[in-house]
This record gives structure tokens, C-alpha cells and sequence, in this order.
């Protein structure tokens, strides 16, 4: 059923947040064997919240197939990405199937399975669901390795599986210091299956770097900021509330939202004397990776870095349903019943609010379509064009672009047009000009801008510089 829905609701195209261009400029580098990071994404060092110069491979790797095939197919990679959730759910239920009774494990996968914002989202070629679905691929594999202790393979299997969450994405390292962290208060010593996890987990790491060098995250967006955390803290609510509803009644969204933390906690701390081993290192791995996002990152993309803690918070509020249920039957049955009549309520009026056809706002929009023909056909292979969405630039027209950043003295911005030989400049609100800080920059320059190409949502400037009386 929920394959079924997820494949009905697939829509032709994409948006315009181009983290999908670049995930799919490097799996086809890796289809092609060009160089990882050849790609035509120009760094910008003065824009580092935008992106790094390469993601993690694991993503890629896996998308290149597809590429090889179908080349650029939107719609065979988001059914790659709808098999991975598939997968995410069948390995869930296996991870839990012992700690919560059939009808409640059975309605914890649909309310994952069928939650629309999980609908919505798998219309994105992102890396985020596969990365859900290797870490819970890692749970499974402690909980196996905790049954098989003296088994190396097993222990070889778990450092595999830690390592393909933090190849896909690098949030996944926090599995591994949870587990040895457990391991320590467990065993009280560095067991054997502790180096092997780990041996296993390093040595693919250290052959990643070798092998598919990204970038890496600035590190300014790790320093601990109180104002960061407590905007971090008022926006990841608003994430959460948007995972469980998207009805305008504030109240009910509200009253759902904090229902369903206040039976995940009663689930938490009821979990902490009932599971061990294994759960123990789950239980961390959900505190620290929200610490992590919420107190630590600075770099907010809605509710999907939530999505590894999220299943694990669905367990709790079933697992707190069940401890509530233990106490007094009734009231466990009726706290179940009023709080998935409330859910499926949310969720039929997401559907009946939700956009299916073709997504026309994106690079498969005719304006932008156009926009990428002048380009392919009005430039040279080796021009450099500055945009807000250099990877989507590069993926539909085979430019190298560049993103540009916004330094308080308009010189300085020119100076790295200078520095980068870049030739020309696109212009829109599509590609997040929103304040109108390029036109200023293009008016205050004017005489350096030529304007080659316009459509009702973007212009193109060819670059003039002053030295070569006209050309470059």
C-alpha cells in the first residue's frame, strides 16, 4: 500500500533547490569515470553555507547506476529513492518487533509510512531517505551483533552498515560513538567486537577519502551559538508539527504535536529499565542527534535532518501507549484510539490539500527550459556563469557556474567575478534573487553587464570587462 501510494504520487520534474543537481552531477561523473569533483561546480569559500564541493559518495554511487541507464531520468531516480524507504520500513519493523505488540508496530509503519510530508518528500532526489535507511540498517545490525557476540562477521556487517550511513551522509559518525560509548558501560573493557565494528568502519572511511573526496562543512556551522540554538529550538518545532499535520487549525496542529512528544517521552523513560544492550545505544544515538542538529548545526532544510530521529520518536509514542496500556487497559486503548483517529484526520486533509501533476516550478518550467537552451546554444563550453543555483546550471547545460556570495562592499564581489574569469550572470527569483542585491550590483556596474537574454523570470548578463574594451 504504501509503495502503491508513493509511486501515484510521483510528480515529473523537481524544485528548485538544486541538492539534488549535485548529487546527480557526481553519480554521473562516477557513471562516465570522470573525476568526483569535476563537475562544473565552482566553489564559492565566501558562500559556505550554500554547499561544499562534493557530498558524500555512497548517494552518488548508487544513483550512478540509474544514470548509466536511463541518463537523466527524474522519475527513475525518485523510484530509486521510494525503493529505499520500502526498504527503511522493512528494516524498521524488523529492528522493533520484539519491543511493541503486532497492532502497534503495524500502525507505527503506517503512521511512517503513510505520512504525507514522507509522501511529499520523495518527489526529492536526496540522500536523506537512503540515509535513514542505512542507520536503521546499523540498529539492526547491533542488535544481531548483540545476539551473535563472538561472531566477527557480524561485527564485520555492523562497522559496514555504520559506515554506508556516515557514507551517505555525514551525520551517520554519530552511530559509532554511541555504540562503543554503550559497548564500555556494558562490557566495562574495549571488547573485541568493538575493534573489529570499528576496524571495519575506518578502513572505509579511510578509502573513501581516498577514493571520493568531498567537502567538508564549515566549521562555523558547528560552534555553539545561544541564539542558533534557540531559533534551532522554535524552528524544529515548527518541523515537527509539520511532520504530523498541515491543517491551519493551530490549536489541533498544537494540541497533536505536543500529545505525541508527551507519549514519546512516557515511552522514553519507560524504555530505559525495560531495553538495554542494544537499545541503549539507539536511546543515545536519538539524544545526541538531537543535540546535535539542535544545539551545534547551523544549517536548517526542514523537517528531513529531523528524519533519523523520527521513526525512533513514532516508536517511543507507541511503546509510551503500550506502558500506558500496561497500567490501565482502557486507558491505553482509548489514548491509542483518540490519537489515531486524530492522526488519520491530519493526514486525510494533507492528501486532500496536497499538489499531484507536473511540478512547474523548477528547472523543467518552460521559462527555465528556454533559459537552458540560450545557454547551451549562445555559449562556449568553457564560459563561467555566476547564479544562485550553480548545480542545476551545470547539470542542464554543461557550464561551469559558480554561486555568488554578499559581501557588504559591492568591489569585493567583483573581485571574485575577476578572480574566477567569469563571463556571465544570471539574474531571477527562481534563483534566489529575492532582495534585489544583484540588480543593485548589475546598476551600480552597468556599464560592465550586458544584457543578452531575458524571459519573464530571468536575465542574462554578459560580463564586460574594461581591460579588453568590450571582450574578454
Amino acid at each position: 500500500m504504501v509503495g502503491l501510494v508513493s509511486i501515484l504520487s510521483l510528480r515529473q520534474g523537481h524544485d528548485w533547490g538544486d541538492d539534488f543537481a549535485h548529487y546527480i552531477l557526481l553519480a554521473r561523473n562516477v557513471a562516465q569515470g570522470i573525476h568526483y569533483t569535476d563537475n562544473g561546480y565552482i566553489y564559492n569559500p565566501s558562500s559556505w553555507r550554500y554547499a561544499p564541493k562534493a557530498y558524500s559518495p555512497v548517494f552518488p554511487l548508487l544513483l550512478a547506476p540509474v544514470y548509466r541507464i536511463f541518463g537523466l531520468n527524474l522519475i527513475a531516480m525518485k523510484i530509486e529513492v521510494i525503493l529505499f524507504f520500502l526498504l527503511f520500513l522493512i528494516v524498521y519493523a524488523a529492528v522493533f518487533r520484539n519491543q511493541l505488540p503486532f497492532r502497534y508496530l503495524f500502525f507505527a509503519i503506517i503512521v511512517l509510512g503513510m505520512n504525507p510530508y514522507f509522501c511529499k518528500f520523495k518527489n526529492q532526489i536526496l540522500s536523506d531517505i537512503p540515509f535513514l535507511f542505512f542507520c536503521y540498517l546499523s540498529f539492526l545490525a547491533i542488535i544481531r551483533l548483540d545476539r551473535h557476540k563472538q561472531r566477527d562477521l557480524y561485527a564485520v556487517l555492523a562497522g559496514l552498515a555504520m559506515y554506508l550511513a556516515y557514507g551517505t551522509k555525514p551525520f551517520g559518525a554519530l552511530i559509532l560513538p554511541c555504540f562503543i560509548f554503550c559497548e564500555l558501560l556494558s562490557e566495562k573493557k574495549l571488547s573485541k567486537r568493538v575493534v573489529v565494528v570499528s576496524a571495519t568502519f575506518f578502513s572505509l572511511a579511510w578509502a573513501q577519502a581516498i577514493l571520493w573526496p568531498s567537502g567538508q562543512a564549515h566549521p562555523q556551522m558547528f560552534i555553539f551559538n545561544y541564539k542558533i540554538t534557540r531559533a534551532n529550538a522554535a524552528y524544529y518545532w515548527k518541523c515537527i508539527t509539520e511532520f504530523w499535520s498541515s491543517s491551519p487549525d493551530i490549536f489541533f496542529t498544537n494540541l497533536l504535536t505536543g500529545s505525541s512528544i508527551a507519549l514519546a517521552l512516557v515511552g522514553f523513560f519507560s524504555s530505559i529499565r525495560a531495553h538495554r544492550g542494544p537499545f541503549a545505544v539507539f536511546r543515545l544515538f536519538f539524544v545526541a542527534y538531537l543535540s546535535y542538529v539542535m544545539i551545534l548545526y547551523y544549517g536548517r532544510q526542514g523537517p528531513r535532518y529531523l528524519f533519523p530521529a523520527i521513526p525512533l520518536y513514532v516508536f517511543y509514542v507507541f511503546y509510551g501507549i503500550r506502558r500506558i496500556e500496561t497500567l490501565s487497559k482502557k486507558t491505553g486503548l482509548l489514548v491509542f484510539a483518540v490519537f489515531m483517529t486524530a492522526t488519520a484526520c491530519s493526514y486525510v486533509y494533507s492528501y486532500r490539500t496536497m499538489t499531484f501533476g507536473s511540478i512547474t516550478w523548477g528547472p523543467t518550467g518552460k521559462e527555465a527550459v528556454n533559459m537552458f537552451e540560450f545557454i547551451k546554444k549562445n555559449t562556449k563550453a568553457e564560459d563561467v556563469v555566476i547564479t544562485g543555483k550553480p548545480r542545476v546550471l551545470a547539470l542542464f547545460t554543461g557550464r561551469q557556474a559558480a554561486v555568488y556570495h554578499h559581501p557588504k562592499r559591492f568591489d569585493t564581489l567583483w573581485y571574485y567575478f575577476r578572480q574566477i574569469d567569469a563571463t556571465y550572470l544570471i539574474v531571477g527569483i527562481p534563483f534566489g534573487e529575492k532582495t534585489g542585491f544583484l540588480k543593485r550590483f548589475v546598476q551600480k556596474y552597468r556599464s560592465r553587464f550586458s544584457k543578452v537574454y531575458y524571459n519573464s523570470k530571468f536575465e542574462i548578463f554578459r560580463i564586460v570587462y574594461p581591460e579588453t574594451s568590450g571582450s574578454k
